[in-house]
């Protein structure tokens, strides 16, 4: 390597880093928009999601349109009565979850509902 070429060694590569920290500096910007865009994309996605029309069963024969699959025991029995379904706020609702067996959901539980899901709501027998 000539000594002229030495000299200059330090120059080229000192501008040859400048150019990469540059480009660096555009590949992170361009990141941060593409994490933006992707957070926007969710959010519209999870408001979908709120709005979306599910059908299930109730008490064997009613089908009731919930919005969204995020409900409560609550909300789930609010929906059916405003559907008509003859049944009362204090009834005690379950699930079926497969082979004759049920589950219980109180008013504050939390269920993420699934197209199909049934519903038993029966009259609290509770005279205590």
């Amino acid at each position: 390597m000539a000594d002229e070429e030495r000299d200059d060694l330090p120059e080229k590569l000192e501008a040859e880093a400048e150019k990469l920290e540059a480009k660096a500096e555009e590949l992170e910007a361009a990141a941060h928009e593409l994490e933006a865009e992707a957070e926007k994309l969710e959010r519209e996605a999870e408001e979908l999601e709120v709005k979306k029309s599910i059908e299930v069963i109730f008490n064997e024969k009613y089908p009731v349109i919930v919005r969204g699959r995020d409900q409560t025991g609550l909300s789930l029995k609010q929906t059916a009565i405003e559907q008509k379904v003859p049944i009362q706020l204090d009834f005690v609702l379950s699930i079926e979850v497969g082979g004759g067996k049920t589950e219980l959901i109180g008013d504050t539980d939390h269920i993420k509902v699934k197209k199909g899901d049934r519903f038993l709501a029966i009259p609290n027998d509770d005279n205590s």
